[in-house]
């Protein structure tokens, strides 16, 4: 999974391309409407998958399959 998606919770731009980023910028400042989408949507984003609980049942999940013998180390 990306952490950006574009377009569905943030913009990406090329790296190094002040120009793009100006230009994403602006279509930003003028449809607040989509800026607010965004945000939330990158909101919810890092709750479901980087939030402390969300962290802790991924690792809860691992170690059980661990323990289960569904993990295989390579």
């Amino acid at each position: 999974m990306q952490l950006i998606e574009d377009g569905k919770d943030g913009l990406l731009v090329p790296v190094g391309d002040a120009h793009q980023l100006a230009l994403a910028i602006g279509r930003l400042l003028d449809n607040p409407s989509q800026a607010s989408r965004l945000a939330e949507a990158a909101r919810r984003k890092v709750e479901d998958h980087y939030a402390r609980e969300a962290m802790v049942r991924r690792f809860e999940d691992f170690y059980g399959d661990l323990v289960a013998g569904r993990v295989f180390a390579r």
